[in-house]
Order: C-alpha cells, then sequence, then structure tokens
C-alpha cells in the first residue's frame, strides 16, 4: 500500500512538513531569545544613574556591538530574528559620550558623539538604512536627538581648549586637503575618491 498515490503530492507534504519545521524551530528559539541591544544599553542607562561611568560605557558598547553583529546574520536569522533598533545605537553611543565626559576622555567622548550622529545625522533619513517609513513624529524625535547630540558636542569643545585646537587643526588640514585636491587635474570623469528609555541627559 503506497502513502502518496502521486508523486506530485508526496513532494507537497514534505516541503509544507519542512516548513512547519522551520516555523517551529524558529518560534523555540525566539522565545528564549533575548534582545541583548535593549538589555545592554538599559544597564548602561542604569549604571550612569549610579554614577558608575565605567560600567556604563562597556554596556553601551556591549549595546551597539549586538546592533552591529545584526548586519552579519545569514538569511534565516534575519527572517527569525527582530531588526536592530537604529535609534538605540545612536542613544547609545550618545549616553557612551556623555558617560565618557564624566570620566574627562574628552577625546574619546567626541568619537562617541560622531558615531551618534553618523547613526542619526538630524537631516535626510530618506537614504538611512534600518529608518523605513518614518512618521512626521519620528522624525520630529530623531532630530531632536540629534540637536542634543550636537549641542553635548560642542559645549565639550567649548570647555576644552586643547579640544579646540585639535578641532582648529583638523578644519585647517582638511581645508588644506580640499584645496590640493582641486588644483590637481583629475585624469578621468569621477575621479573623486523593543527598547529601552531613551533618557536624555
Amino acid at each position: 500500500m503506497t502513502l502518496f498515490k502521486s508523486p506530485r503530492r508526496a513532494i507537497f507534504v514534505s516541503l509544507t512538513t519542512l516548513i512547519g519545521l522551520l516555523f517551529i524551530l524558529g518560534g523555540v528559539t525566539l522565545a528564549f531569545w533575548k534582545n541583548e541591544q535593549i538589555e545592554h544599553y538599559n544597564r548602561g542607562m542604569a549604571a550612569y544613574h549610579t554614577l558608575e561611568f565605567e560600567q556604563a560605557v562597556n554596556e553601551f558598547n556591549l549595546s551597539n556591538q549586538a546592533f552591529n553583529r545584526y548586519h552579519e546574520r545569514d538569511w534565516l536569522e534575519r527572517f527569525i530574528y527582530p531588526a536592530p533598533d537604529r535609534e538605540l545605537a545612536s542613544l547609545a553611543a550618545g549616553q557612551k559620550g556623555n558617560s565618557l565626559v564624566m570620566l574627562k576622555r574628552t577625546e574619546e567622548a567626541v568619537e562617541a558623539y560622531k558615531d551618534a550622529l553618523r547613526l542619526n545625522p538630524g537631516t535626510d533619513y530618506r537614504g538611512v538604512e534600518d529608518f523605513p517609513d518614518l512618521s512626521p513624529t519620528d522624525i520630529t524625535r530623531l532630530k531632536r536627538e540629534a540637536r542634543l547630540v550636537k549641542y553635548n558636542m560642542e559645549l565639550l569643545f567649548r570647555n576644552n581648549a586643547n579640544l579646540q585646537q585639535k578641532k582648529g587643526e583638523g578644519n585647517k588640514k582638511e581645508a588644506k586637503e580640499e584645496e590640493e585636491k582641486e588644483q590637481i587635474p583629475q585624469l578621468a570623469p569621477g575621479g573623486q575618491p523593543g527598547k529601552g528609555e531613551k533618557d536624555d541627559i
């Protein structure tokens, strides 16, 4: 006695069973999965509020490492697990900058603020990856968060003469490179090189 009279039916049942098993496996995996990006961000904020700034920096680093690992996932993992939160990654970088300021590690703080603005530039979100289908309310909130990071960074520069000097030297170097680039003729066209709390500090 044959179980399936038609080979097509046998193939259909086998594929359906396989797909069902994949969904079950995905559901079980997701049930035990923890959102490390959010967990580490929340721990970082808790450490910040208890003045444990070194621990806060470590937690914000771990939060953004979890964000970056998403882009290393294969297609099945991306299908099963939720997408990472770019806004939260920007907030983590900004809060890392605030923590580094409290530790008087000002140059590292500047880099953290730059990372935050790279993730959330505060303008023209249409071409930014991981920011799909933003509502006007979303855009207003993101712009406000970016302005806060810019304010904190400018305040850091104003209060640290050594950073102002390095910033000036960097601007002069960039201007010189641009001037040299304009003077060199191009050889060919085109030759130019689930979230946690989002506290504002």
